[in-house]
């Protein structure tokens, strides 16, 4: 008998089957991707009677047909990884829509339990499911759940417990449907792979279904209209959903600033003290250089947003498991559909609102390759998590707490916006034509599970500390040493220290005078004269900072294209951070730090924040966000680009456009600007 029992559970999109895996894993779990797609792969750990019991949470799909990743993902871990037990986890209120995977996850013969779930629900709506009938007719077990309460969940395990210790009391694989054609010519014999006998099979298939549904399910005609009818009156009204949608995302902006201040506060003043700590701890050099400005002012200047992006993505999360997003995507499709895009492209905007990457590979849904095309080529104009801390360093920096949620929620809008004016050109261009109907599940309203929105959360938090703790991390190192080399020659760093020493002389000479001739000034004169000492020898300090940046690396690359940059109100410094965000947007918040701790000596210990504020108008500060949403897609964004679309031109042509069109917007709206 095996020591660890694995179970795969599998189950339709909106079925409860997330709720299930963490009432059965709890804490337990860990996140990746499956291997060579950007799908996840949820794995927990928990004990049942004496045994240890891994789960994996597959992909929620409608079929095992592989037209998509998460079908095919889900199919290849059953047939190559051969879980001990399948949990199939079936919606009781929608049995004869579920129905179609458990007779697909039932076919091959693997041992398999289906967790009937939303009983309460299904009840609710006059759906009664005769569980016990359902069993005998699958040939399965059959237990019924209530997944947000863990309803049902130890006998699931008990069920998979023993189909795993007596796998000979599985049912026996249902027979594939005979192919229908009595010529070669039509299907070869397939051998039941062939498209008329998968045709033949799915209408078998669902005969099946509807038979089983007949003798297990009891509708009560005379319940009335559900919750879920009566807030989508409302919430998908013709007229008011949209307005409703845009509100709903204004107020997640605004709560994501005004309860992510405090904690944002907190991390920036401990990061400011081990700052100072090393500061006083070590000798200067490189090192020291190292530790402060790449470390701390690059990786620390990013970790600080860490409390934003949790709320964020809590906000986003409850939002999902509520079942509201589904109709957000349905009120989409409308003006998806009036700039020629289908409106099963609004899937892979809402995932990149998360990220590009995933957007760009949930776009291969799209049968139509010029649909496809035009959704990919403007999905980077859906702010992605990776540009939010820019917005969450800028906004703050130069805007009152009134103002910052209507500005973020601004610029999440300008992208959707300038999305639809690109793709309507794509449109032209491209003459694509009507998109196919949109069809999309809702699920019906519910509680969010805390558990469950609260773990997406940390995973999305923690995938967060893991780019700032390697990518950006590694990136930060490389961009502190092209600010750092090459370093000052001899004589100029002499003729700075000379100046020291002639303030210095100059100060000792006038305090001796003042001896000699007997004459002792007060305190407050005492106290002045050392103020503006401090403030001379900062001055120095800071030349010789700015004197260091210029004649780095990244000093040189900034004032080469500070001639393009100065039109958009950007000088060479930003531009460096500018060169990092190519890598990763995040990364220009992490230059941001290392150029201010080594060019400003006189601001080190001061937060970023405050640096900014006193550098730059809220102008300058507008622009730099408009122009990061819109230029420069990242490395990741751009390989994906090149790898979906099957050529590197795409990816070209969409990274130049992309910044030619955020240049002439920008320079427009800062030239426009300071004119008032």
């Amino acid at each position: 008998m095996k020591t660890t029992l694995r179970i795969a559970l599998a189950g339709n999109p909106n079925c409860g089957k997330s709720t299930i895996f963490n009432k059965l894993t709890g804490a337990k779990q860990t996140v990746g991707n499956f291997p060579g797609v950007t799908v996840e792969r949820y794995e927990g750990r928990t004990r049942f009677e004496g045994r240890d019991v891994s789960v994996v949470d597959l992909p929620g799909v409608y079929s095992l047909a592989s037209y998509s990743d998460e079908e095919r993902v889900a199919a290849e871990f059953l047939k190559n990884e051969t879980p001990d037990v399948v949990v199939d986890v079936v919606d009781a209120s929608n049995l004869e829509r579920n129905l179609y995977l458990t007779f697909a996850l039932k076919e091959p013969g693997r041992p398999l339990v289906v967790a009937l779930n939303m009983v309460d629900v299904a009840r609710r709506r006059g759906i009664d499911v005769d569980a016990a009938a359902l069993s005998k007719e699958l040939g399965v077990p059959v237990v019924q759940t209530v997944g947000n309460r863990g309803v049902g969940v130890d006998e699931i395990l008990a069920e998979a417990v023993r189909l795993a210790e007596a796998p000979s009391s599985a049912f026996e694989p249902s027979s594939t449907p005979a192919c229908p054609s009595d010529s070669a010519k039509s299907c070869g014999h397939c051998g039941g792979e062939c498209e008329l006998a998968q045709t033949a099979a799915d209408v078998a298939r669902y005969k099946e279904i509807g038979r089983v549904c007949a003798r297990c399910v009891k509708t009560d005609a005379d319940v009335p209209e559900s919750g879920s009818d009566k807030i989508d009156a409302i919430l998908t009204h013709r007229f008011l959903g949209i307005p409703i949608f845009l509100a709903a995302m204004y107020l997640v902006f605004q709560l994501t600033f005004a309860l992510g201040a405090y904690p944002m506060n907190w991390l920036e003043t401990g990061f400011g003290a081990l700052s100072a700590w090393f500061d006083g701890a070590m000798r200067d050099g490189f090192a020291k250089s190292l530790i402060i400005d790449a470390i701390i002012g690059g990786v620390g200047g990013v970790l600080v947003f860490l409390p934003n992006i949790l709320i964020l993505f809590l906000a986003i999360s409850i939002l999902e498991d509520s079942g509201y997003m589904a109709r957000a995507a349905l009120l989409c499709d409308r003006w998806m559909r009036r700039v020629g895009l289908h409106g099963r492209s609004v899937v892979p905007a809402l995932v990149g609102f998360g990220c590009t990457v995933p957007g760009i590979m949930a776009a291969k849904m799209l049968g139509d390759r010029k649909e496809r095309l035009a959704t990919m080529f403007v999905l980077p104009l859906f702010s992605c998590g990776a540009r939010f801390p820019i917005y969450a360093l800028l906004i703050p920096a130069f805007f009152p707490l009134e103002w910052r949620g209507a500005i973020l929620w601004g610029i999440y809008l300008i992208g959707i916006l300038l999305a639809g004016v690109v793709a309507k050109i794509l449109d032209v261009v491209f003459k694509n034509d009507e998109p196919a109907p949109f069809v999309i599940e809702l699920p019906s309203y519910r509680r969010p599970t805390l558990g469950v929105v609260g773990l997406r959360a940390l995973e999305r938090g923690w995938g967060y500390v893991k780019k700032a703790g390697t990518i950006i991390f590694a990136i930060s190192v490389l961009l502190w040493a092209l600010t750092t080399f090459p370093t000052l020659d001899a004589a100029t760093v002499a003729k700075f220290d000379a100046e020291r020493a002639r303030i210095v002389k100059k100060t000792d000479q006038i305090r001796a005078e003042a001896a000699e001739a007997q004459e002792i000034a007060e305190d407050a004169q005492l106290a002045e004269n050392a103020e503006a000492v401090a403030e001379e020898l900062a001055e120095v300090d800071a030349a010789e900072s700015q004197a260091k940046l210029e004649r780095s690396f990244a000093g040189r690359i900034g004032r080469g294209i500070e001639p393009i940059l100065r039109p958009m109100g950007f000088d060479w410094k930003i531009g460096t951070a500018l060169i990092g965000a190519i890598a990763a947007k995040e990364i220009f918040v992490a230059q941001l730090g290392v150029v201010y701790s080594v060019g400003e000596a006189d601001e080190t210990s001061a937060p970023l924040a405050e640096t900014l504020r006193a550098n730059y108008t809220p102008l300058v500060g507008f622009c730099i966000m408009l122009f990061c949403l819109i230029a420069t897609p990242c490395m990741a964004t751009f390989a994906a680009m090149a790898q979906e679309s099957g050529s590197w031109k795409w990816a070209v042509a969409q990274w130049s456009s992309l910044t030619a069109l955020a240049w002439m917007l920008t320079t427009l709206v800062y030239q426009i600007g300071s004119l008032f």
